[in-house]
């Protein structure tokens, strides 16, 4: 693929089911809630992945809101999602968004455009190629 820009970030176990993810000067911990077996020192995988997508289209909002001047302090987005029987795949995610204010019906239907463009919701659309190696 031509023109692609390479991003990295690196994943290190560091004990048990937890995980430390460090990419520029920031670091997440990944862990599983003591019922599987983690220490409940962080989110699991999943639940950092539902917030991803959460943060990445509130941020698309932002910035939609900022060209019409439309507050966005105070703006909540509940994140939910739903796996179904043996699945190892979430099958539904849902993102209710509430904004200080109301937005005008005129703008609303740019509004919906401009959440569901951002990065991660456009990946999950278009799902990119995944490539695993052991090294």
């Amino acid at each position: 693929m031509k023109d692609l820009a390479e991003m990295s970030l690196a994943i290190r176990n560091i004990g048990g089911l937890k995980f430390s993810a460090q990419t520029r000067k920031h670091e997440v911990i990944f862990d599983q809630p003591k019922e599987e077996g983690g220490e409940d020192r962080g989110m699991t995988p999943v639940e950092l992945f539902i917030a991803s997508l959460g943060a990445c289209i509130g941020t698309y909002i932002v910035w939609f809101c900022e060209r019409y001047k439309i507050a966005t302090d105070g703006m909540r987005i509940d994140m939910s999602w739903a796996s179904g029987g043996r699945s190892t795949r979430i099958l539904r995610i849902r993102a209710n968004v509430k904004l200080p204010v109301k937005v005008p019906e005129s703008i609303r239907p740019a509004l919906f455009r401009a959440a569901k463009h951002c990065t991660i919701h456009s990946t999950l659309i278009h799902p990119p190629q995944v490539e695993i190696s052991f090294v």
